[in-house]
């Protein structure tokens, strides 16, 4: 009896939205309905457009259309194997009846979310926000939407946002990590949970396969030895580390020490000055290395990133030094606009589209099962030389 009662239920809904969709076609005057077809169900054809937005499917939407369901799927998922006559006309019916597509019970269907995560620090820094900027369009012309939280360098808050895009079920998430002494049991997890992923920050211990990065060490020695083929040998530099307190596994600070040995140019220690923070240093460390070496000092600055190079170059402003008459700053990232400048600021340039690239055929990789490079992926930047930069008269600062 209850069985009965299941199947008459289903019977008449089956015939309930047969007559709404025979409805909407009549007044849409689609060849496929017999004229009066609306009038006999006795819903007015706005009545019936409000009512279909809640019950149509694709299949629904297909006999309106008067083609097959599967080019509904096409125009909506791969528009480019349906003609263009064919395609506005299924869309000009998406938009009059606000037609949705159940992207979570489709989702569940096929064990995918045609969503990506993306974890960065920081998005008011212009890197991130070129970075996460690259790979969405990376992401997007593969077909992915992208999922984007910052961690705000915080390891607690970072794990978090990993178990969000995990509950959330992205296909895998691209990250731009803490470091290495911060969060290697986050990822440790999160590579044991079987979610595809990438880093492209800092590099953790037993994940290189998984990194994707610039090659920074090599590009700091390249920007270093221009410096002393300009006739520099006291070159300071103002460096970090996301690991704290160790500045010297740093690659940029690697690449620093690699170029003098080259050189044959003793590395001073007064030189060499650890940033506080990531973003927001470089004015005091670069007084703090002129109060140090006032009888002798640097002619040219390696700064970690974008943001110290313009604070290093006010600490030498207010120190009474002319850049880059007095002082050579090079900077490293190159996110920035010359025109907003005094003067050309030598700088590596990060290559964040072959990055992104990188890191997206990695993820797609692991995601689609289709074989792909493994880390660690380097990629080398470009170095953007200042050719009339020249060393002066070094006078002592007080």
């Amino acid at each position: 009896m209850r069985f009965r009662k299941a199947l008459e239920r289903a019977a008449r809904r089956r015939r309930q939205n047969k007559a709404l969709v025979t409805c909407l076609a009549a007044a849409l005057g689609s060849p496929h309905v017999k004229k009066g077809a609306a009038q006999r169900t006795g819903e007015s054809a706005p009545k019936v457009r409000q009512i279909i937005r809640s019950v149509v499917t694709q299949h629904d939407l297909a006999r309106v259309a008067g083609v097959s369901p599967t080019t509904i799927y096409n125009a909506l998922h791969r528009p480019q194997l349906v003609c263009k006559r064919t395609l506005d006309r299924i869309y000009a019916l998406i938009r009059e009846h606000d037609y949705m597509p159940n992207d979570v019970a489709r989702s569940m269907v096929r064990k995918k979310t045609d969503v990506l995560g993306i974890v960065v620090p920081v998005l008011e820094v212009l890197y991130h926000a070129r970075l996460v900027s690259a790979i969405e369009r990376a992401a997007s012309a593969a077909g992915y939407t992208c999922m984007i939280c910052q961690h705000s360098d915080d390891p607690l808050k970072e794990e978090r946002e990993v178990m969000l895009m995990r509950q959330r079920k992205v296909d895998g998430m691209i990250i731009h990590n803490c470091g290495q002494a911060t969060d290697s049991r986050a990822m440790q997890r999160l590579k044991a949970s079987g979610v595809p992923f990438v880093l492209v920050g800092g590099r953790v211990d037993g994940m290189d396969d998984y990194f994707v990065g610039g090659d920074d060490r090599r590009m700091a020695a390249e920007a270093v030895e221009w410096l002393i083929g300009q006739g520099h040998r006291r070159i300071a530099t103002i460096t970090w580390y996301r690991t704290p307190g160790d500045y010297h596994a740093g690659p940029r600070y690697l690449g620093y020490e690699d170029a003098l040995k080259r050189h044959g140019i003793a590395l001073d220690p007064a030189l060499v000055e650890m940033a506080q923070t990531e973003y927001r240093s470089g004015r005091l460390e670069i007084l703090n290395i002129l109060r140090r070496t006032s009888s002798d000092r640097p002619t040219a600055v390696l700064a970690f990133n974008d943001p110290t190079a313009f604070s290093v170059m006010a600490g030498l402003r207010e120190a009474g030094l002319r850049v880059p008459a007095d002082v050579t700053v090079v900077s490293f990232g190159g996110c920035f606009d010359e025109t907003m400048l005094e003067h050309q600021l030598p700088a590596v340039v990060e290559p964040l589209d072959e990055i992104a690239r990188c890191a997206c055929e990695m993820l797609l990789g692991q995601i689609e099962r289709k074989p792909y490079a493994k880390g660690p992926i380097l990629v080398p930047g470009r170095f953007h030389p200042v050719s009339d930069v020249s060393v002066v008269t070094v006078s002592g600062v007080s």
